[in-house]
């Protein structure tokens, strides 16, 4: 049912987007919405041009979402438009996800001078994660890249008020001094006099940041990842991992990580 709906949606969309037969005919965000079965509308997120299939034309592309007002922070069931900027042709990718403030960006990750699509929106909740999409369109071909994945994290508290952490893609262990929480965590009867009398493992959230940047400036863009990890409860953040990583052969390489201290 989910499907045939977004299908009809496309359609409908496709009728709204059709304009004069020379210029593309961008969606207007303050006024092109579609009502959906839940109730809610179907609203322009963001919309931008730039050049992403590699013709040295501007295309245009969309993000569009489900929510019940145009004002709301929050979209559900955010999808791609893509219009070709020579034949206006459509190409649509449903991204299966929502958050609060979508946006896109463009940026060259693959090195090959023409500019993947990027997607971000926030989860929200009390673990401040995000969602993030990669989108490359070259030569009117739309495909999702997969981003990278979250370090792999654990960890543990020990003696001496310590949290020791390993980061398992590099097999790199970090030691905490956590001693100025030395109240709270004797309160919580964690320790007693400095010896752990109850094991907590470290638990490490996904990605609360996915961040482009061009690490040695030649155009290519990487991506910096940071991840919150916690000691005895989700809000008892004791640490954060970076992480650098880069798209190589067609895949994602780790290029450095570190884990330092939360103030």
């Amino acid at each position: 049912m989910k499907s045939i709906f977004f299908n009809l949606l496309l359609f409908l969309i496709l009728l709204i987007t059709a304009g004069s037969p020379i210029h593309a005919t961008p969606l207007d965000p303050q006024t092109e919405n579609i009502d959906s079965k839940s109730g809610s509308s179907i609203f322009v997120i963001d919309q931008r041009k730039m050049d992403v299939t590699g013709d040295k034309r501007p295309d245009i592309v969309t993000l569009m979402g489900e929510k019940e007002k145009q004002e709301n922070i929050y979209s559900e069931n955010l999808f791609l438009i893509f219009q070709d900027g020579a034949t206006r042709r459509f190409t649509t990718l449903n991204l299966n996800d929502g958050g609060y403030h979508p946006n896109i960006q463009f940026f060259d990750f693959n090195g090959d001078r023409i500019p993947e699509t990027y997607i971000s929106a926030e989860t929200g909740g009390r673990g401040g994660t995000s969602v993030f999409h990669l989108v490359s369109s070259k030569n009117n071909h739309v495909v999702e890249i997969p981003v990278p994945s979250s370090l792999g994290i654990s960890g543990r508290f020990t003696d001496g008020y310590h949290a020791t952490i390993l980061v398992k893609n590099t097999g790199k262990i970090t030691s905490i001094n956590l001693a100025e929480r030395k109240q709270k965590y004797e309160t919580s009867e964690v320790y007693k006099n400095g010896t752990l009398i109850k094991p907590i493992k470290i638990s490490a959230n996904k990605f609360s940041m996915l961040t482009p940047l061009d690490v040695n400036g030649d155009g290519v863009f990487e991506l910096r990842g940071v991840q919150r990890i916690s000691g005895i409860a989700n809000g008892d953040s004791v640490a954060f991992a970076d992480s650098i990583w880069k798209y190589k052969f067609m895949r994602w390489e780790l290029v450095s990580s570190s884990v330092h201290k939360a103030n």
